[in-house]
């Protein structure tokens, strides 16, 4: 009798256990994929706010997406999304030429995946996400993307999605946060 006690309090703990440790992980995925839609909106700004600066005439260049190497014809369009990139230091976008929607499959998704690299500075290991998979190998977990649902027709403003998706198992969970850019040049 008191093994078949100690038994069944043994299995309690241990689902306690699993389950707690299971809660960390999602916690822990859901705070990385908050920093990496948060980093995602900065991108924007700061892509933004370089048009500004590259080309103060052109009040329509703001959401260009690339100021090294494309043209002001170049910009964001409604009902599209891109990935961000900081190749040499200057955030630009590149289309993805489909929504990011991981419950779909992965294939349709690759584009959206982002790459871990762990970075050593001093005696502290931070892990960097990216989506250029060609100088990164280690896939991560997570998918992000910048969708534009409305442009002005006068180019005022923006309102854009900034979406995180990750599969833990057979779940899929998703940060999505929505912005609204200004053009007050």
């Amino acid at each position: 009798m008191a093994m078949a006690m100690l038994t069944i309090a043994v299995m309690i703990v241990a689902g306690i256990i699993n389950t707690a440790l299971k809660s960390t992980s999602v916690s822990k995925n859901y705070l990385i994929a908050q920093n990496l839609a948060t980093e995602s909106i900065e991108a924007l700004k700061s892509i933004r706010d370089t048009n500004w600066l590259r080309d103060p005439e052109n009040k329509n260049c703001w959401l260009r997406l690339d100021y090294k190497n494309g043209p002001c014809l170049l910009v964001a369009t409604k009902g599209k999304s891109y990935i961000s990139l900081n190749p040499d230091g200057y955030w630009k976008m590149v289309d993805a030429n489909v929504n990011l929607n991981i419950a779909n499959g992965f294939g349709i998704n690759e584009a959206f995946r982002l790459y871990r690299q762990e970075k050593k500075i001093g005696d502290q290991t931070f892990e960097i996400y990216v989506h250029d998979k060609n100088f990164i190998k280690t896939p991560s977990l997570f998918y992000r993307s910048i969708y534009f649902r409305q442009i002005a027709p006068d180019q005022s403003m923006a309102i854009v999605e900034v979406k995180v998706q990750w599969r833990e198992g057979s779940k899929v969970y998703e940060i999505a946060r929505d912005v609204t850019l200004f053009n007050y040049q």
